[in-house]
C-alpha cells in the first residue's frame, strides 16, 4: 500500500486506495519455517521457484500469477461475510496510524531539524502489511524509498494512479516537460514583445504630462492603467497587464 505524509505537526497522512497483494509460490507452513518459498512473498526470492508467475498480462479485472490488485483481494474478502472487507480495511488504517504515531519522534525528526516550515516538505511510503489466519494485520515494514518502476499492466495500472494522485495532493501539475517549457518561451516572449512596446509608449505618455515633465516617476498601478488605457485605446485594461508593465 501506499502513505504519503505531508506534514509531521501536526500530522497529516493519507492512504491511497490504490495498491496490490502478493502471495508466495508455495503455501504457509509454519513446520517448514526455513523455506523463504513459503513465508516470503517479495519477488527477489519467489522469481527463483519454480512455479513463480508474476505474469505480464495480470490486471485488476484479470488477477493472475503472484500479484493481484488490491480490489481483487478486497472483493475476496466481501465474500466472507457482511462487513468483512470494511472491517478488515479499518483495521489496516488503524495500524498503519499506529505506527506513523510510533515512528512520528524519530522519523520526523529530520524535518523539524532542517525544514522550517514542515508544510515544505512530503515522503511517500510504501507500507507492507500482512494478513494472518484471523484476517488481522500487521505492518511489517515502511519503505520512505517505495519502487515506482513498472514491468506489467498492473503495476501502470497502480503507480500511474499513486504518482498522478500525489501529484495532485501537493498541487504539482503533470505535464509534458518539453511542452511545458515550449510554452513557457511562448508566453515570455509574448509578454516582452507586450511589454517592451507598451511600456515605451507608457514612458512617452507619461512623459508628456505634467508630472513626467517635472520629472516624477510613476509610482501606482492606478497610474500605469490610466497611462495603459491611453497606449491602447482602451477603456478596459487588464490586471495582468498592468501588472506585467508594473514589474517592468
Amino acid at each position: 500500500l501506499y502513505v504519503t505524509a505531508t506534514s509531521a505537526n501536526p500530522m497529516k497522512v493519507y492512504l491511497h486506495k490504490e495498491g496490490y497483494a502478493r502471495f508466495c509460490s508455495e503455501r504457509f507452513d509454519l513446520s517448514r519455517i526455513q523455506d523463504l518459498f513459503r513465508h516470503v512473498t517479495n519477488s527477489n526470492f519467489q522469481k527463483f521457484h519454480s512455479e513463480y508467475d508474476l505474469n505480464a498480462q495480470s490486471q485488476r479485472e484479470n488477477p493472475l500469477g503472484n500479484k493481484w490488485h488490491i480490489d481483487t483481494v478486497r472483493e475476496h474478502w466481501r465474500k466472507l461475510g457482511p462487513g468483512t472487507d470494511a472491517k478488515i480495511w479499518q483495521r489496516i488504517q488503524d495500524a498503519i496510524m499506529r505506527a506513523f504515531v510510533m515512528f512520528e519522534s524519530i522519523g520526523f525528526d529530520t524535518s523539524r531539524r532542517l525544514v522550517k516550515h514542515e508544510g515544505n516538505c512530503f515522503c511517500m511510503f510504501g507500507i507492507d502489511v500482512l494478513i494472518d489466519s484471523k484476517l488481522q494485520p500487521w505492518v511489517l515494514e515502511l519503505n520512505g524509498v517505495p519502487s515506482t518502476g513498472t514491468n506489467s499492466p498492473l503495476d501502470i495500472q497502480i503507480k500511474t494512479a499513486v504518482v498522478g494522485d500525489l501529484l495532485s495532493l501537493l498541487g504539482l501539475c503533470t505535464q509534458d516537460p518539453a511542452e511545458a517549457q515550449k510554452q513557457a518561451r511562448s508566453q515570455l516572449y509574448s509578454l516582452l514583445t507586450f511589454t517592451r512596446k507598451v511600456a515605451v509608449d507608457c514612458v512617452t505618455l507619461h512623459a508628456s504630462t505634467e508630472a513626467g515633465r517635472k520629472g516624477r516617476c510613476i509610482t501606482n498601478k492606478d497610474e500605469i492603467r490610466r497611462i495603459l488605457q491611453r497606449a491602447l485605446g482602451q477603456k478596459q485594461v487588464s490586471d495582468k497587464d498592468v501588472d506585467a508593465i508594473w514589474q517592468w
